[in-house]
């Protein structure tokens, strides 16, 4: 069972020969290490390349481990050999970590790789695409868990990966004693999810319904090493008119949603969306796509709750909303599009559509 993961390959295939150190980041076990070592091994074979110049070695094993503290001296003087081309990847706090690249003194081109989409999944998924909706929506897109045959099986490894891995690194790696308060953070990140939070907030929510207290100053240094090690994400607020990003609140998002869906508090007080703010807006080099999400639209009022948002946008970039209910991709006389989310994540180009 392979999946294809062109995006990547194709990012790889991109960077060949361009006299820099290929860095592949991700959090673990979302692929990164298959990605090298067998999807671009055989393209590379693929294109003729004899299995002789390609030379793979794995820092991990214990013969050649201490070479972890000189690697980037060692893979920053490969560069000055003239036809080599290097790639790398790890599982180690190096590459666990966002500041990877700048250990390769402006060499690195990094390539992330995150879990599979739902479109990756329903590759193998033996189902049609509302159960691999279901199953992906609920156990995420790690690699491993497609293989596991029972709900059971899933949530453990899911559980023990979190708890003893990526939880674990964090700890280890930032000397963190507190590790109830990280677990605690996460929760209450996992229960604001699509809601906007600050700092301010989740210490509140600590002393309300945690009954602990922790400093504000700690929740931050504790969120950046999650967003540090790819374990959350955050989508800053962007005001359309002022064409500017607006630093807080924010909303968090976890790499994967299978890593995250057990967890959550009871978070007293969460924020809902407010009528007139599209939830998400993607920039890409000179395009722009508002995104509105909804659940279902099965009224006339419910379309222009969902739309009001969107009529209050005077620019040309496209505008979208998506939608659980499997409707017809339409677009109304002002140019807003609608489509549901079975299409939205398996059709290539979606967004144009």
């Amino acid at each position: 069972m392979e999946i294809k993961r062109d995006r990547y390959l194709n990012d790889l295939i991109d960077r060949m020969n361009n006299g820099m150190i290929k860095v592949v980041t991700g959090i673990r076990r979302c692929g990164k290490s298959y990605l090298i070592f067998n999807i671009f091994k055989d393209y590379l074979l693929g294109q003729g390349v004899s299995e002789s110049h390609i030379i793979a070695i794995e820092l991990d094993q214990r013969k050649i481990r201490n070479m972890e503290r000189e690697f980037e001296e060692v893979l920053n003087s490969l560069l000055h050999i003239r036809n080599v081309d290097i790639y790398v990847t790890g599982s180690n706090s190096k590459f666990l970590s966002k500041d990877v690249i700048t250990e390769f003194r402006g060499r690195g081109d990094e390539v992330h790789i995150y879990p599979l989409t739902f479109r990756e999944f329903m590759q193998v998924y033996e189902g049609d695409m509302y159960h691999g909706w279901a199953e992906w929506s609920i156990y995420g897109g790690l690699p491993l868990t497609i293989s596991m045959k029972t709900e059971k099986q899933k949530i453990l490894y899911l559980t023990k990966l979190f708890d003893e891995t990526y939880l674990k690194d964090i700890t280890e790696g930032h000397r963190i004693e507190k590790t109830q308060a990280l677990e605690n953070l996460v929760n209450v990140l996992a229960s604001a999810i699509g809601s906007l939070t600050n700092v301010p907030k989740i210490e509140a929510t600590f002393r309300s319904v945690i009954r602990s207290y922790i400093s504000g100053n700690t929740i931050r240094q504790y969120i950046e090493y999650l967003e540090d090690a790819f374990v959350i994400n955050k989508a800053n607020r962007y005001d359309v008119k002022g064409r500017k990003y607006i630093g807080t609140p924010a909303k968090y998002y976890f790499e994967d949603v299978g890593i995250v869906e057990k967890r959550g508090v009871n978070e007293e007080g969460k924020t809902e969306r407010k009528q007139l703010e599209i939830d998400f807006v993607a920039n890409l080099g000179s395009k722009r796509y508002y995104i509105q999400s909804a659940f279902s639209m099965p009224t006339e009022e419910k379309q222009l709750q969902e739309k009001a948002s969107l009529f209050r946008v005077n620019d040309s970039f496209k505008k979208i909303i998506i939608v659980k209910d499997v409707v017809n991709v339409t677009r109304d006389e002002i140019g807003i599009t609608t489509m549901n989310i079975y299409d939205f994540l398996l059709k290539e180009n979606s967004l144009e559509l």
